[in-house]
């Protein structure tokens, strides 16, 4: 019994399903009901498990509801998928009689599935090129890199080598890193050792809804928790790009500098002072932004509020105090909102177009556009009070007397200060289209993806659209349900992406309008194509589902090159910085992750009620494990932004 206690506590380290159940049931010897951490190790022995009716599992219905004996989504597998150890999805076990028979059949499990593990790990988590690919990340070992010869590998640009094979900019320990850190500081060495499977975490006092990155700046939008209270507060601010100055020389990362956009520089630690908050609302209830766009160039921010269904404008520029920030009020079309307010999967979506232009949608099949030299211009000239009436906009209690309740003084401010937009058809209405998430191409074109969770793949084609012409150019093939759009990058390497909710990614040929490359990922619904310094591009996948980041070596055919570890935090969005050859990642904590800021280990920031934590401090339902990828591996403790920043050759502070 010891020796088995021990084997299956060396399993309880790698499984977090066996983790849930060994904390669950302390008992190993006999147990009714459903042994759900011994489902994923039983594909092949379950049969030799005895039930209480002389069988052992039966069909699921599938509907996940209470007559379903689990909740898969709940108790999913760790992220090991492999013929060997696969989580049986749609079975439900009966009652189980554990007896000493029937753990004989899971000791014999076990100890296939952590020989097939070991022996996987052992591939996957070496990297592919020694002493330069990060620590981070588990390699496919028949990825284009694995049979490069070395003469080859250094023909390659610096960044493109970087991109495909994971080689991350070195940055100093810090004493919070990992223990060897600490040991290295506890004995006074000189020379601490140095790290690469970090990146640089830029952490805001909240969760972040949206980021938008141009230029060295970084506009977000989201919600966070006023001091000493439970209640939230919707808020627009911008921060930097962290571009560091002495990686080389630094010791510690205290000592590591980085570049101030007003020129100088700042230490890292205090660089969350570079900061700006342009908005918070005290009440939630009256806006919720949920979309953020950044002009770094004019030095303005364009939130949009997913409550009222308006799009308010920031000035980020020196000088001006809080009051003083908003420049502009754009307003969606009232059907358009009534028709978004009837949608549960969609939301409303916004891009630029060009230096000038805006473009909203609301599962419509229209396009809302501004321009914003005109809203601008309204915001300034309307009646001359326009400042000191928006000013009650937080605080609709607060309106004169005689001017009747808050909410209607409210609603009229807004119809001096809010520009209309220009409604441009995309498709007739007999073609049942809905537009939904849109990016910005080149010159007055956009990519206009489409919101229905399923239609027809007409219905589904993305649609490349000119705003000039406002007519359709372009047809992309091969989705057939609703579609994801990130910024273009590569549209100079003759490749546009998208992805379904489906979990696979296209990258279509410019030219020819055909796919080039289809990306066929897990539950990945999002993918960013980066352009290398060369020809080359490579893709990143993720989703907010998951809790890792996929790289793919687009050379003919395309290939999955490794997966990075986001310390299991979950991705919602994913920027290219040029200049820093930076992967910036939005990423969100799991409920439960204990956070010291704000609350109990229970309660994240988030809000959603948590079944709390493991014994070691990981969520429940975290996707992976600590030895998942590597020793060295970390556990993000709140919501960030995850700064990648990949060799290129160059300083970080480089601006070619």
């Amino acid at each position: 019994m010891v020796e088995r206690r021990a084997l299956f506590q060396q399993w309880y380290g790698l499984s977090m399903s066996a983790r849930l159940f060994f904390e669950e049931n302390e008992n190993d010897s006999v147990t009714e009901g459903e042994p759900r951490a011994v489902a994923p190790v039983l594909q092949d022995a379950r049969e030799q498990l005895p039930g209480d009716d002389g069988g052992d599992y039966e069909e699921n219905d599938g509907d996940g509801g209470e007559d379903s004996g689990t909740n898969h989504d709940e108790w999913s597998d760790d992220g090991r998928r492999s013929e060997a150890d696969g989580l049986v999805h749609t079975m439900r076990p009966l009652k189980l009689k554990m007896t000493s028979e029937s753990w004989d059949v899971v000791e014999s499990a076990v100890r296939q599935t952590l020989a097939a593990t070991a022996a996987r790990d052992a591939v996957e988590l070496t990297p592919r090129v020694p002493d330069h690919s990060a620590a981070l990340a588990r390699y496919n070992p028949d990825a284009h890199f694995a049979f490069q010869s070395p003469p080859e590998a250094t023909s390659v640009p610096p960044l493109d080598h970087a991109l495909t094979a994971c080689r991350l900019r070195q940055r100093p320990l810090d004493r919070s890193d990992n223990e060897r850190a600490h040991e290295c500081f506890e004995n006074g060495s000189a020379e601490p050792p140095r790290m690469t499977q970090r990146p640089f975490e830029i952490a805001l006092n909240g969760t972040l809804n949206c980021i938008d990155v141009d230029g060295d700046v970084i506009a977000v939008c989201g919600d966070s928790i006023a001091q000493n209270t439970r209640s939230y507060e919707s808020f627009v601010a911008t921060t930097c790009v962290r571009r560091a100055t002495n990686l080389g020389s630094a010791l510690a990362l205290k000592d590591v500098l980085v570049m101030s956009p007003g020129g100088g520089t700042v230490p890292l630690e205090t660089a969350g002072e570079l900061d700006k908050l342009l908005f918070r609302s005290e009440n939630r209830s009256q806006e919720y932004f949920t979309k953020c766009i950044v002009d770094a160039v004019d030095h303005r921010v364009w939130a949009l509020s997913s409550l009222t269904g308006t799009v308010h404008g920031f000035s980020t520029a020196d000088g001006n105090n809080d009051g003083e920030r908003r420049i502009g009020l754009l307003a969606f079309n009232r059907k358009d909102i009534r028709a978004q307010e009837k949608q549960a999967n969609s939301r409303y979506g916004l891009s630029r177009c060009g230096d000038d232009y805006l473009i909203g949608t609301a599962a419509t099949n229209r396009l809302s556009v501004w321009k914003v030299s005109e809203a601008l211009e309204k915001f300034q000239n309307s009646s001359g009070k326009e400042l000191s009436m928006f000013s009650s906009l937080d605080s609709p209690s607060d309106s004169p007397e005689g001017e009747g309740d808050g909410e209607e003084f409210s609603k009229r401010q807004r119809s001096l200060l809010e520009l209309p937009p220009r409604m441009i058809l995309v498709e007739d209405p007999g073609r049942k289209f809905r537009a939904g998430e849109t990016q910005w191409v080149m010159d007055s074109q956009i990519l206009i993806g489409s919101s229905q969770v399923r239609a027809k793949p007409r219905t589904c084609a993305v649609r490349l659209f000119d705003i000039s012409a406002e007519s359709i150019v372009g047809l992309y093939c091969g989705i057939i349900t609703r579609t994801t759009i990130d910024k273009q990058h590569c549209v100079s390497h003759g490749l546009l992406f998208a992805s379904s909710s489906t979990g696979q990614a296209f990258a279509w040929d410019v030219r020819t309008g055909r796919p080039a490359f289809l990306l066929r990922g897990d539950a990945e619904d999002r993918v960013l194509g980066v352009p290398g310094a060369g020809s080359g591009c490579v893709a990143f996948t993720y989703g907010a589902e998951q809790e890792s980041i996929k790289c793919w070596d687009l050379r003919r055919p395309a290939s999955h090159a490794y997966t990075m570890a986001t310390g299991n935090n979950r991705v919602r969005q994913l920027h290219w910085h040029a200049s820093s050859a930076s992967l910036l990642a939005n990423t969100f904590s799991h409920p439960g992750v204990p956070h010291a800021r704000f609350g109990s280990e229970k309660e994240g920031l988030d809000g959603y009620c948590d079944h709390g934590a493991l014994s070691d401090g990981l969520p429940r339902r975290a996707q992976h494990d600590r030895s998942y990828f590597g020793p060295d591996a970390w556990q993000s403790t709140e919501s960030q932004i995850l700064q990648y920043s990949f060799e290129n050759g160059r300083s970080m502070s480089s601006s070619s």
